[in-house]
């Protein structure tokens, strides 16, 4: 800007007799003459007073300057306007991520008393259940009604700290378990009692546990068992068991499976479910989609005259879910997929591609309709204490001839019956936190009740309240005082362009404002260099102001996704402290009155 000013008074323009003519300037004349080439009376004697014309070139290349000057300042007029509704919207973003992180640290305070009085309660609570284990193991016969009283109404998750505080203060739980609850028998055949499988089912941590039972149906050829993992089991779950078994093994099961399952189409399937791909939203697939599936799958397999086709099948029955089952049956012709399923293929194959396509608790119901003690003692073992009204509800609906008490009552008797009955009631009177929910079951409802918060969050966000928040803060009419912490990091040009871009604006109004005006080609020939000079600065500060514009959008969305990442947090954290609420409501009433709460479920 030091190279562009206004012409001096000695150069500005003066009239003689109504002519326009030069100063009397020798200077300002000698530099006339030397750019009008064209013109004859451009030269003059000292003193006397010339009229100037420009040659139509170099009029029309003034005046080409001239406009594309214009143009670009009016653009930049524009953009910077652009630029401060943005930069204010970009300031307001940062005050509502403010007034959020405020909100989630007084959540969070909240939150962590919570936790901290909960965790205090319940190591109360599992230091008494492992002094109640050690008394019940202790006796020459086991007290097996304190040891189900326990073990029943505990979570999976509680039961696991249990057996490490038991085994830091007594001993292994669950080696005292076998020892004390074995008969003489059981210790002759190496076999444990109904109830202490049951109870060692329970405490023992699932992917461990899991892990155990894979490897043993794998060596053993036990294919219903292998089926029943795979099919009832998370991908998350499948791939820990996965993962610890190949951890603590020196074969690992993908090599098992290859060596024991014989029959190609079976162990080809059971390899792939090894990817742990199965479909886990539980959403149907779109119709088209339905039939063209259900179309290769008949092409493949009960079109066919002889033979048929495994390939379709275990594609897409190993990433199914039973309601993409239901919908892809729906279109296959006379909807009788599994019944094709057992014409063409039959055997372990068969039983495998039909678990795929089942609901995991009817699956679990029908086992234990059909199997034997030992079965129905592990899937009630192995289940969560949350999940048994579904079992319950799932074998219900499938209508089997004897109701699952009858089945309990005809394969269990004693303390053993009591507990598999106790373990499907929904009594919550002995459980210390008035849920069997898992911690982790509860994390995912949190979880989604976060994602469900920012989905709504996003769908309500309106650019007008950040525009009114940025007015404020800007205008000092806001509590939040402090400039954003974000914007201490903008970039320099940023800031030198459009911190406070009307100061920037205003220094090239003046130099517009001085640009020497070209009339008829009869006015003082302007500096065509100061002219290109100045375009090319006014060319520059556009690019500072479109590289700051995108800096500021970028920002923005940035500060737009944290700010949904904030909320998400938020109610996250207000899903927990309403949980923990719960819970204490319960543990503060059941540490007070543990005796009397523990002998009226003994009366039970």
């Amino acid at each position: 800007k030091n190279d562009v000013h206004a012409p001096p008074a000695s150069l500005r323009r003066k009239t003689v007799n109504g002519k326009r003519m030069v100063p009397t300037d020798p200077n300002a004349t000698k530099n006339t003459k030397s750019n009008n080439k064209n013109n004859k009376d451009s030269v003059a004697p000292s003193g006397q007073k010339i009229e100037v014309k420009l040659d139509r070139k170099t009029t029309a290349k003034v005046n080409d300057i001239k406009k594309n000057i214009t143009a670009i300042h009016n653009v930049i007029k524009e953009k910077v306007d652009n630029a401060e509704a943005v930069r204010t919207e970009r300031v307001g973003m940062e005050v509502m991520m403010i007034e959020e992180k405020l909100k989630v640290r007084k959540l969070e305070e909240t939150y962590h008393q919570l936790a901290e009085e909960r965790q205090k309660l319940l190591t109360q609570t599992w230091d008494r259940d492992i002094d109640v284990i050690n008394d019940a193991l202790c006796n020459s016969s086991a007290d097996k009604a304190s040891l189900i009283g326990v073990f029943v109404n505990r979570t999976q998750y509680e039961l696991e700290q249990i057996a490490i505080l038991y085994e830091k203060k007594f001993g292994n739980l669950i080696e005292d378990l076998q020892s004390k609850l074995t008969t003489t028998f059981g210790v002759i055949t190496g076999a444990n009692t109904g109830l202490c499988n049951l109870l060692v089912y329970r405490v023992t941590p699932k992917t461990e546990r899991d892990a155990k039972f894979l490897h043993d149906y794998a060596m053993n050829g036990n294919d219903d068992g292998l089926i029943e993992i795979f099919a009832t089991r998370t991908n998350d779950e499948l791939q820990k068991i996965i993962n610890y078994h190949d951890e603590n093994n020196e074969e690992k099961l993908e090599d098992i499976l290859k060596t024991k399952c014989t029959y190609t189409n079976y162990r080809t399937f059971m390899l792939k479910l090894l990817e742990t791909q199965r479909d886990e939203t539980f959403d149907t697939l779109e119709d088209y989609i339905c039939k063209d599936i259900a179309d290769v799958l008949y092409e493949a397999g009960a079109k066919k005259l002889v033979g048929a086709d495994p390939t379709p099948f275990i594609k897409h029955f190993s990433v199914i879910n039973n309601a993409q089952y239901i919908s892809i049956n729906h279109k296959y012709p006379k909807k009788q997929l599994l019944k094709d399923i057992d014409k063409k293929f039959g055997g372990s194959f068969a039983k495998a591609l039909k678990a795929m396509a089942s609901d995991p608790f009817e699956l679990l119901a029908t086992s234990i309709f059909e199997g034997d003690r030992e079965t129905i003692t592990r899937i009630l073992g192995c289940t969560h204490r949350h999940n048994m009204e579904k079992l319950k509800a799932a074998y219900n609906k499938l209508i089997f001839k004897k109701s699952i008490d009858d089945v309990l009552k005809a394969n269990m008797k004693g303390h053993f019956l009591l507990a598999c009955q106790a373990l499907l009631s929904n009594d919550l009177s002995m459980s210390p936190t008035g849920s069997f929910r898992e911690p982790w079951q509860d994390l995912a409802d949190v979880v989604k009740e976060g994602n469900r918060a920012t989905v709504d969050t996003q769908k309500n966000f309106k650019a007008e309240k950040l525009t009114l928040l940025g007015d404020n803060f800007l205008g000092g009419n806001h509590e939040v005082k402090a400039p954003p912490s974000t914007l201490e990091g903008t970039a320099k040009q940023l800031e030198a362009a459009l911190w406070d871009p009307k100061t920037c604006l205003k220094v090239y109004d003046d130099i517009v404002d001085n640009i020497p005006e070209i009339d008829q080609g009869n006015w003082l020939y302007p500096d065509v260099n100061k002219l290109n000079l100045l375009l090319h600065q006014l060319t520059e500060y556009q690019t500072t102001i479109d590289n700051a514009i995108f800096t500021l959008k970028d920002e923005l969305e940035a500060c737009k996704q944290q700010y949904f990442s904030i909320t998400k947090l938020s109610c996250e954290t207000e899903g927990w402290t309403r949980i923990y609420r719960n819970h204490l409501s319960y543990l503060r009433n059941y540490v007070q009155n543990r005796d009397s709460i523990i002998e009226s479920s003994l009366k039970k």
